[in-house]
């Protein structure tokens, strides 16, 4: 396995590039200078023109003539979301784009830890103050200008408690309702509620910000309560992965809040958390097996004869999953000590083939395909904190560390122009380009 380390940078909030026309020119440069107006700036390092002209990277370093890291949102500055949560702060969790908009989601984090460390009253407090979900228009990021951030939604819920994995058998607690992952379908913003209390809600995405909440497929009951995991989006359609028994297929209506439960694929499927979609085929992936069933192909009377098995292992704790023109890609997730993996298998069939190896404990996964010729899969590596990128078409597949150091990053997104991934337990949300 080859592996290339490129530079990478943190910064503070974004601030203005200098991106205006001057009036004044310079004639001639030094060696290693280009004239840009009435500058002679060095690109592999000038922050106002990394790489060309008028190129700002918005407050994040610029070097080798690429922008770093640059910081677009971060929980502990956002006026009106409250920072304290009786001293455990915010983290950020579920992230998605679409043409004019970042989105992520943002969760209170509650006491979790051994019992003593903190009092009922506390997880109490803190959980009640629910997720929150928020909107950056790419147009100020891009512009260097620190982005205004709109809240849209607050779910609130009562602490929920479970058996923790602790010494002294103290519990954890963490909030019943907290909007996750996100997709944007069919010109709306929809987001699921992990644990209870919710399901799978939407607002529409309109010219002046978003609309109205609406409750697109109520919770149900079943061991993960609500417990919606993965979303994907193809054409009109919404997929969802529910941990313990089935996919979910719904279609959000148009700016309207209608909705139609098209089907689900419902039977005994354990540890069901990745799910991804494609014109003909809805993949999905539980602890030790990736499968597939066509788009037409769902029944609401239980599990359709159609459904091909495309990986099956003995064991495992495959999550994530993406999928192009030919392959299917996901994550074995691993455990900090045995770093996670990414492989894919051929949609025609085949054996699975291993792509990257030892990035700790994965989460989420984006795949890349707008460079000519290269397709790049983003793999979050939680408990390794950093992200990674898979070129998946060099021979032998390489893997670069884009960055590290975070505090348990969770999930990503990519447009043309960069990725974007929320840093987790540090509460910010980042954008590097590409």
């Amino acid at each position: 396995m080859v592996r290339r380390l490129r530079g990478y940078g943190t910064s503070v909030s974004p601030t203005p590039a200098d991106a205006s026309p001057d009036s004044k020119v310079v004639d001639t440069c030094a060696v290693g200078r280009m004239a840009c107006g009435k500058d002679c700036p060095d690109l592999a390092n000038d922050e106002k023109h990394c790489g060309s002209c008028n190129h700002g990277c918005g407050g994040a370093s610029c070097s080798g003539s690429k922008c770093g890291v640059a910081v677009i949102a971060d929980a502990a500055k956002i006026p009106g979301l409250p920072t304290s949560n009786r001293g455990f702060g915010e983290r950020t969790f579920g992230i998605a784009v679409d043409d004019e908009h970042v989105y992520f989601t943002t969760w209170p984090k509650c006491p979790n830890g051994p019992q003593g460390t903190f009092t009922f009253e506390d997880a109490v407090l803190c959980s009640t103050e629910g997720g929150r979900i928020f909107s950056l228009k790419k147009a100020d990021l891009q512009a260097g200008v620190p982005a205004v951030i709109d809240s849209t939604d607050v779910e609130a819920g009562a602490p929920y408690k479970d058996a923790g994995p602790f010494a002294d058998g103290g519990p954890f607690y963490h909030t019943t309702s907290m909007p996750s992952y996100l997709a944007v379908v069919n010109s709306r913003l929809v987001w699921n509620t992990w644990y209870g209390g919710g399901g799978i809600r939407s607002r529409a995405i309109l010219s002046g910000g978003l609309g109205l909440r609406n409750e697109d497929r109520p919770c149900e009951s079943g061991p993960y309560g609500c417990g919606y995991r993965r979303l994907a989006g193809a054409g009109s359609d919404l997929f969802a992965a529910r941990g313990d028994t089935f996919i979910l297929a719904v279609r959000p209506g148009a700016n309207t809040g209608a909705q139609t439960v098209i089907s689900n694929i419902s039977g005994s499927q354990p540890g069901l958390l990745g799910v991804a979609a494609a014109s003909e085929r809805v993949y999905w992936t539980t602890t030790t097996a990736v499968r597939s069933i066509p788009r037409t192909g769902f029944t609401d009377a239980g599990t359709s004869a159609s459904v091909i098995e495309h990986v099956v292992l003995g064991a495992g704790d495959l999550d994530a999953i993406v999928v192009d023109e030919t392959f299917i890609y996901y994550t074995n997730r691993g455990t900090p000590a045995n770093g996670g993996t990414l492989q894919r298998v051929k949609k025609a069939g085949g054996p699975p083939e291993t792509l990257a190896i030892d990035l700790g404990v994965t989460a989420s996964i984006a795949i890349d395909k707008t460079a000519v010729n290269k397709t790049t899969v983003y793999v979050v590596g939680t408990s390794a904190g950093a992200i990674y990128g898979v070129d998946v078409t060099a021979l032998p597949p390489s893997t670069t560390v884009l960055v590290k150091s975070l505090r348990y990053p969770e999930d990503i997104a990519v447009d043309s122009a960069a990725i974007y991934f929320t840093g987790g337990d540090d509460g910010k949300v980042y954008r590097l380009e590409k």
